[in-house]
């Protein structure tokens, strides 16, 4: 009996011992990856935000197609990159076909990484299931020749133009185009010659983006979304055709024998471009849905070669625009509108263009009666001179013009090439752009809260700054020492006033300081004040100098500035008594407060 419990107590250490070597050998084994098909892999995605997805290949493979919001490591670059991985995340590892990714899956584990899954099929399973996939395209897209070129089922990163030329056709479809652009208009999708686009399911997103249709091209939109926040603006010209149907368009630009057709749909605007010398009447243009409408059926229309046709349709947004070449005959009655007025090779003069009702208002051979305006565009082109006097516009510059704009509001100013002049007075601007120009700016500017650069490419823009100093009576301080310096502190002009208190000088501004902030330094005796200077700095640049409860601007706060304070003192703008300048602290009464600050400077002098 006693051998037999000796026995079992032997074999139950033995048994003990094996189980512990067991768990040990398990806690010592290193940990495994896990495989997952594209099936799981997908589902993993959708279903935590939080999931790091690893794409192991080369730049290039990358950039040829890749999992949305994939983290791009090459599997050569792995080892020293670890760092940039978070080793408590479940993280997705792919390569093209799966070999790369096993060895990144073994390293990552290797290296301590709790949650790594290795998709199977790498990449190439992934687009055979058919899920979607982005794709980075670097620089201009060229489709030409008899080429036919497919975008479909992903997400299009496209940092250049798009050219669709001869005989070639572009599909994209089942896609989303995104747009890296740096400021408005700068990308566009040109369809030229005898070219086919044919986009279906398709939205866009990025700033304002062209489709332009030149030469025969032809054009299909279906079931789309080219409405996005900046606009996508979809030009209509030269015998091309246009067909949209259940889809968003930002804006339709209809000139040169063009042919469109809208059905349910939406668009944002229409733009009427009239450039003829014949008669043309535009009536009852409205925002609004149109179950059926054609220009030349419903409107008298002369020498117009385009045509429009709109069926089942809500133009909504800023709804029509009509621009015009100042020579046209155009009259445009009983509706509500944008208006842009086009000058080439002409001196014009232009009064009271603004937003808002008009009865009746004309320039030279346009006229516009019984008509809201929503917005009012000027199109100044090679050798035009034009001023415009108190009016709210925006306007675009091409090639060699001159400009004078005075006591008005100008949204926007954009210029685009050639050599010209702004000559401004009292006038407030808002948004500007300059591409290609030359320019020379004077006279008194102010931009809005909003005022802003959106673009600047390859310009040289000088402008003309004129100061003015002033004492705190409001009168002129002559002989104030200016200095101005550059972001580096170098002299870059100094003056001084003259007799009444003013001095300008003029500042060019490239591609490569335009965002620069300069500082002008002002000096009256022992008084000094600094302003920054910028592009987009007001003019005149006004300079208060002086000591406070110097009532009389003598520089000196002395007996005679308090005689002249204690005969306005309890005064207001309304007595007989009143002395501004003696309101020291400007709250349009001279009171205690005043004389207390005249005392605290009482004999000093500048």
């Amino acid at each position: 009996m006693g051998e037999r419990r000796a026995l079992r107590r032997a074999n139950s250490g033995i048994v003990l011992t094996w189980l512990l070597v067991g768990m040990l050998t398990l806690a010592l084994a290193p940990v495994n990856y896990v495989n997952v098909d594209v099936s799981q892999a997908k589902q993993m995605i959708e279903s935590n935000p939080n999931l790091v997805i690893l794409d192991v290949r080369t730049q290039g493979e990358y950039d040829s197609g890749h999992i949305q919001n994939a983290t791009l490591i090459p599997v050569s670059e792995l080892a020293g990159r670890l760092g940039e991985l978070e080793k408590d995340r479940e993280i997705l590892v792919y390569c093209a076909a799966g070999g790369r990714s096993a060895t990144a899956s073994q390293t990552l584990v290797d290296n301590g990484f709790l949650k790594v899954y290795k998709m199977l099929g790498g990449i190439t399973a992934w687009k055979t299931a058919g899920y979607r996939i982005e794709i980075i395209h670097n620089g201009d897209l060229i489709v030409d020749g008899t080429q036919t070129y497919i975008i479909e089922n992903c997400t299009y990163v496209q940092t250049g133009n798009i050219y669709v030329r001869d005989w070639s056709q572009l599909t994209i479809s089942n896609a989303i185009l995104k747009l890296c652009a740096e400021y408005q208009g700068q990308l566009g999708l040109f369809v030229e010659d005898y070219a086919n686009l044919e986009i279906e399911n398709v939205s866009i997103s990025g700033f304002t983006f062209w489709v332009n249709n030149l030469n025969h091209a032809r054009t299909r939109i279906y079931n789309s979304n080219m409405f996005f926040e900046d606009g996508c603006w979809l030009g209509c010209g030269e015998d091309s055709v246009v067909e949209i149907e259940d889809s968003k368009v930002g804006e339709i630009i209809m000139d040169q024998r063009s042919r469109v057709t809208v059905k349910n749909s939406e668009l944002n605007s229409v733009i009427l471009n009239v450039f003829s010398d014949g008669p043309a009447s535009l009536q009852n243009i409205k925002p609004g849905l149109f179950a059926f409408w054609n220009l030349h059926e419903s409107e008298p229309l002369c020498n117009l070669s385009y045509n429009l046709t709109l069926t089942n349709t809500l133009v909504a947004g800023q709804g029509w625009s009509v621009f015009v070449d100042c020579q046209s005959a155009v009259t445009v009655s009983n509706s509500t509108v944008c208006v842009g007025i086009s000058f080439s090779h002409t001196t014009a003069q232009i009064r009271d263009l603004r937003p808002g009702f008009h009865k009746m208002w004309s320039h030279d051979r346009i006229a516009l009666e019984d008509c809201l305006l929503t917005h009012c565009g000027l199109f100044f082109n090679v050798e035009a001179y034009c001023i415009v006097i108190n009016s709210t516009f925006g306007y675009s510059v091409r090639g060699d013009a001159n400009v004078s704009v005075i006591e008005s509001s100008v949204e926007y100013a954009g210029y685009n090439g050639g050599i010209g002049t702004l000559y401004s007075d009292t006038t407030t601007f808002g948004w500007l752009s300059f591409a290609e120009s030359v320019l020379f700016i004077h006279g008194n500017v102010e931009f809005s809260p909003h005022g802003e650069i959106r673009r600047w490419a390859l310009s040289n823009i000088t402008r003309n700054y004129n100061t003015l100093a002033k004492k705190p009576t409001g009168d002129p301080a002559e002989n104030v020492i200016l200095t101005l310096f550059d972001r580096n502190s170098t002299l870059v002009w100094n003056g001084a006033t003259n007799s009444l208190g003013q001095a300008d000088f003029n500042l060019t501004f490239t591609d490569s300081n335009y965002t620069d902030t300069l500082t002008l330094e002002a000096v009256k005796g022992n008084l000094s004040i600094v302003e920054n200077i910028t592009f987009l700095s007001d003019t005149p640049i006004i300079i208060l100098i002086g000591i406070s409860g110097d009532i009389n601007g003598d520089w000196t706060v002395d007996i005679y500035d308090a005689i002249m304070l204690a005969n306005a003192y309890n005064s207001g703008p309304e007595s007989p008594s009143w002395n501004p300048k003696a309101d020291v602290n400007s709250d349009n009464v001279v009171d205690i407060y005043d004389a207390i600050l005249l005392a605290s400077n009482y004999g000093k002098k500048a």
